[in-house]
């Protein structure tokens, strides 16, 4: 281990106070007070090498709106008492918030008057300093990851003074410059220590994964869905550890690691840190499939090779962990034959990876980064490299002219870091040239194919034709040996016969991830139990108060149990969590809660008619009978009873008005609109909305008044500021959403984009929430939780930092039958009724349903979420006249 790598990080990452915005002006200087903390926790007498101060040089450039230097001869140098005009902007909106006349539900401050508020803040800074210290202070490195992880929420849970001189959620967000209050201190702390590990030659270092939509996509079962997805995102995670490992989760521009659930499920099994995530926040897949990160130069290409052997290897011990789980259950599978030529030929080196190391200086000079000639020469090769080709966006050309009038007014504040956005830019064009380069591809494979990816070959050890049977039918045999011992997992009758590949997703949460990261079962709902949510909900809800209702769902239960033992379903289905959360309530009568539990644990296919059909019964459950065999006797007998009671049951229920179990499903797709324009700061706001009200008459004269109007330049906070609200809208929102408000099931929330299935009465209401979330956006309904409101929302003790009320999301619903194919039915809700309809047709910001009929018939309807882009005038009248066209007929 670096001791001296660490302990350069931590000086770095406390070379300002935490609480700095509130102590300007008033008394003791910032630096002086930052040493104070370092000696208090540190200890060693040593002031901070030169690297810290190139680092705060750099990282304040990245962020910094220069409103500080000298015109004409005139010093200006604008000062901002954030304890009299405690003002934050919002770095994606621009949108001002004065936190003394804020009034609004979220959060209100008085920070003015006496000095409470600072001395409450100094002595749980140095509270929170000497917990870190008390419990870490022999571990440079744990003492770093405990700096980024632990401080700020110590901070607001330390701080104990009365409620008006506390900060509370203000810690999370108080300005690194009150001159431009859209970051954060930590946002800046977190900068400067991540550039101080990458000198004297910092540089990019961008890590993507492949393939994402085929490798989710190919599914028939939610599971499919799911672990495709969880897959991709945990694999990424791996890969990205290995730089965190080496250099700090501050090296990580995007995603946003702080409070990212496998972030913290790894830091608490590393580190025992006390952040271990919600046991519902794990299986969410919210990881994106790439990341970017600052790194040495002389390091980049080591940590790509070694990102690159953690994803694989992970991979192959997740298809080891399968594979030896099969093996240990199917004695006919565990040969050296074909069976183990298979497995290694089909998931070796499945997924492609791809990197691009970019260094900062130019020329090989890295002397002058944290000057202004460091910028200078950037900006001449990059118009030699893109200018001239007509092909670089209006926010580049931008960018030399707020670069020039920054230079006017203090050539000190320009740097390297001033033109981030160039090298991003640059490290994006780089990996896209790269990624059009031609790897090597897995040769066509023959055989009987995966009847799920339809590409690869079907798993069999070595099996040949009999002189009654052919080996198409011994591998079904094969396989219905498998489906036997997996019970629930697979098709019986060898009717699911799967590769690899398509093996390992079916049967990982299991074998893998519920042993390794100690995750509770993973089985999802079938899509029939979510089509069937409102009714079990509605049902569950009835029980409590009509007894002829609570007799017939009784004999209900009790005459499928029957029917479910003779079939030998030996397994249990799952049902939506707001169904389980419904029946585990205090509220729902103990006496009732084993038979509840019972039926929550039936697959929803059970409340169709059409299912007790016992040819269809012996067919999925029992392909081993024949009809004149003594044991289909029972099954038929059984059948017949569980057909009856199911009448009764819904013929009471809509006596009571209960709607009848629906056979359609919602597919929800919902994605951010233009987010490639955002992460590369063409949304941005403007420059002087975002610096504070106090300094703003600068922009009045020249050289700022030729820029004021201008994008404010991309910068790693903004980066940093997307990939958190991103984290938090699908870690904290997304699944509260669809889960436990609508009966739904997330099967993926990737940040901007996500994939729902719920029932179709529940679709529109889900995803109009979701739409309002997403902006931050005050709801219609004043008692709506949880509260959002200007870019922010309020969840219990936390504020969440949404996209902003500039930024929008599109959505597109299919609803189909039960039995319709799940692959073809996100087809429809993404590729047509998302991208065609509300993207392109509506032009963003809207919505788009398609209800598909099991004849073919389609009913479509589309439009803009919101009248005149204002959110109190959503069409919701025109949505319900929407929602009774997928009614059922």
């Amino acid at each position: 281990m670096n001791n001296d790598l660490w302990k350069l990080k931590i000086q770095a990452f406390l070379h300002d106070p935490p609480e700095k915005a509130i102590m300007l002006m008033r008394g003791q200087s910032h630096v002086s007070r930052a040493s104070e903390l370092l000696d208090r926790l540190i200890g060693d007498g040593t002031s901070p090498p030169s690297e810290v101060e190139t680092a705060d040089r750099i990282a304040a450039a990245s962020s910094r709106i220069v409103v500080e230097g000298e015109i004409g001869g005139k010093k200006l140098k604008p000062q901002i008492r954030f304890h009299e005009k405690p003002v934050l902007i919002h770095p994606l909106s621009g949108k001002e918030f004065d936190l003394h006349h804020y009034g609004g539900p979220l959060v209100h401050y008085d920070l003015e008057g006496d000095d409470t508020v600072l001395k409450t803040a100094g002595e749980a800074v140095d509270q929170a300093i000497d917990q870190l210290k008390n419990s870490y202070g022999d571990d440079p490195q744990k003492l770093c990851f405990a700096l980024w992880r632990l401080l700020p929420e110590k901070l607001a849970r330390s701080d104990k003074g009365e409620e008006k001189s506390r900060l509370g959620l203000l810690w999370h967000l108080l300005p690194a410059d009150t001159r431009t209050p859209d970051h954060s201190i930590w946002d800046h702390l977190s900068m400067t220590s991540a550039v101080a590990s990458a000198l004297p030659k910092p540089a990019f270092l961008l890590f993507a994964m492949g393939p994402v939509q085929s490798f989710i996509s190919t599914a028939r079962r939610t599971q499919d869905l799911w672990m495709g997805s969880y897959l991709l995102s945990y694999l990424t995670w791996c890969a990205t550890k290995t730089v965190v490992r080496e250099l700090g989760p501050d090296a990580i521009i995007f995603p946003n690691l702080w409070r990212q659930p496998l972030v913290d499920q790894w830091l608490s099994q590393e580190f025992s840190f006390d952040v271990k995530p919600r046991d519902e926040e794990l299986p969410i897949a919210n990881f994106p499939n790439r990341f970017l990160a600052i790194v040495p130069e002389e390091k980049a290409a080591a940590l790509a090779q070694a990102a690159k052997d953690a994803l694989c290897k992970e991979w192959g011990e997740i298809c080891r962990k399968v594979k030896q789980e099969m093996e240990s259950r199917v004695p006919e599978a565990n040969e050296e034959g074909e069976w183990n030529e298979l497995w290694n030929k089909q998931t070796a080196d499945f997924f492609e990876t791809y990197w691009i190391a970019l260094p900062w200086h130019v020329d090989g000079n890295a002397a002058d980064l944290s000057e202004k000639e460091g910028a200078e020469r950037l900006i001449e090769r990059y118009s030699g490299l893109i200018g001239k080709d007509g092909k670089s966006s209006q926010s580049e050309h931008d960018l030399e002219k707020i670069v020039d009038a920054f230079t006017k007014l203090n050539p000190d504040y320009v740097n390297i870091g001033t033109v981030y956005q160039l090298l991003y830019d640059l490290t994006e064009r780089a990996l896209g040239a790269r990624k059009t380069l031609r790897a090597f591809a897995q040769g066509e494979e023959y055989g009987y194919k995966c009847t799920l990816c339809g590409e690869r070959e079907a798993l069999h050890p070595r099996i040949e034709a009999t002189g009654e049977t052919s080996k198409e039918q011994n591998i079904r045999h094969f396989w219905d040996q498998i489906a036997n011992k997996f019970p629930g997992d697979f098709r019986r009758g060898g009717s699911e016969r799967l590769c690899a590949v398509c093996t390992t997703k079916r049967l990982a949460a299991d074998a893998y991830f519920k042993p390794v990261l100690g995750q509770k079962e993973q089985r999802f709902p079938s899509i029939s139990s979510i089509a069937v949510a409102s009714f079990q909900i509605h049902l569950l809800e009835g029980i409590k108060n009509d007894d002829l209702l609570r007799k017939a769902f009784e004999c209900y239960v009790q005459k499928v149990g029957e029917l479910k033992r003779v079939l030998g379903i030996n397994w249990n289905a799952n049902s939506v969590y707001q169904a389980w959360g419904l029946v585990q309530s205090k509220d729902f009568p103990s006496a009732l809660r084993e038979t509840a539990t019972e039926f929550l644990h039936t697959d929803g296919n059970f409340l169709f008619e059409e299912t007790f059909e016992p040819e269809r019964l012996r067919s999925e459950y029992r392909p081993d009978l024949k009809p004149a065999d003594p044991d289909f006797k029972p099954i038929e007998d059984k059948a017949r009873q569980a057909r009856e009671a199911l009448k009764d049951l819904i013929k009471r229920a809509e006596q009571l008005d209960i709607a009848k179990p629906s056979r359609y499903i919602a597919v929800l797709c919902a994605d951010g609109d233009s987010m490639g324009k955002w992460l590369s700061g063409e949304y941005a706001p403007k420059i002087a909305e975002t610096v504070h009200p106090h300094a703003r008459e600068i922009f009045r004269q020249e050289p700022l008044s030729k820029v004021a109007d201008r994008r404010r330049p991309l910068s790693p906070f903004l980066h940093n500021a997307i990939s958190a609200s991103l984290r938090d809208f699908s870690t904290k929102l997304v699944q509260l959403v669809i889960e436990n408000r609508h009966a739904g099931k997330l099967v993926y929330a990737g940040g901007d984009d996500l994939l729902a299935l719920l029932p179709k009465d529940k679709a529109i209401a889900a995803a109009r929430e979701i739409r309002m979330l997403y902006s931050g956006m005050r709801p219609n309904e004043p008692s709506r939780r949880p509260e959002s409101e200007n870019g922010f929302v309020k969840l219990g003790d936390e504020l969440l930092r949404m996209m902003g009320e500039k930024a929008t999301l599109s959505t597109g619903i299919a609803i189909v039958h039960h039995s319709h194919s799940i692959g073809d039915a996100i087809s429809k809700a993404h590729d047509e009724m998302l991208e065609k309809h509300a993207k392109k047709r509506s032009g963003k910001n809207a919505f788009a349903f398609a209800s598909v009929r099991r004849s073919g018939e389609r009913r479509i309807a589309e439009g803009p979420w919101f009248i005149d882009q204002d959110p109190k005038k959503t069409p919701a009248a025109m949505i319900m006249e929407f929602q009774k066209l997928f009614a059922e007929e």
